[in-house]
């Protein structure tokens, strides 16, 4: 147990000095429709690393806000390409609603949602 408290406070502490740091880091903030936080950041994050390569910059994605993280020189470029992205995106975009009898609704959906999340993955929607 004295171990387990041990570590606690250790990644508390280190929380907590990571917190401090990030105040001394510029950063910017980009508003995103929280319902395309996945394909924003694409399959395993590719989309994600590929503007921390292309622009210098750190990227988090919470909660509908990316936060973008380096010198002052790359966030313009990394914020105007975010915001790129998300337009195109949005543009790109086909909703489709699709009606089903309640009487079949189960079978379609699957056992707890199962056939649901297997379209969503082929399809990389939500």
């Amino acid at each position: 147990r004295n171990e387990v408290n041990a570590m606690l406070d250790q990644k508390k502490a280190l929380e907590e000095e990571r917190a401090e740091c990030r105040k001394n880091i510029p950063t910017r903030q980009v508003p995103y429709p929280i319902e395309m936080q996945k394909e924003i950041e694409g399959k395993q994050g590719t989309n994600r690393k590929q503007m921390q390569n292309d622009f210098g910059v750190a990227l988090e994605f919470r909660d509908g806000t990316a936060f973008v993280m380096g010198a002052e020189d790359d966030l313009d470029e990394a914020e105007e390409a975010i915001k790129e992205m998300i337009q195109n995106m949005k543009e790109n975009r086909a909703e489709v609603e699709v009606v089903i009898k309640a009487s079949i609704a189960g079978m379609v959906m699957g056992k707890a949602g199962a056939n649901v999340s297997n379209w969503e993955k082929l399809t990389n929607t939500s």
